[in-house]
């Protein structure tokens, strides 16, 4: 693994929040492009984020992500997550 330094580490956790952040508030029409089955999460219109999330990508072809916001870690397997922070961060 190759080292990272803070500027290079904000800048991918920046990416990865974004698209976390956009994934869970995307749109039915979104889902259905993506060929999901499942109506995606609502989010209420008065959620707000008190605290940094970041996403680790662990496993691309696995879905494996792991989300940290504060002190906790919630590891979560989505494929469709995962392919859109891969992208993101290409």
């Amino acid at each position: 693994m190759e080292p990272t330094n803070r500027r290079d580490f904000l800048k991918h956790a920046s990416v990865a929040a974004a698209v976390a952040g956009a994934a869970a508030a995307a749109p039915l029409s979104f889902a259905e492009v993506a060929g999901a089955d499942e109506k995606p999460p609502s989010v209420p219109a008065s959620a707000r984020v008190k605290e940094h999330v970041v996403a680790h990508l662990r496993d691309v072809q696995t879905g494996e992500v792991a989300i940290y916001a504060g002190d906790r870690e919630i590891t979560v397997k989505d494929r469709r997550l995962a392919a859109l922070l891969y992208r993101a961060s290409r």
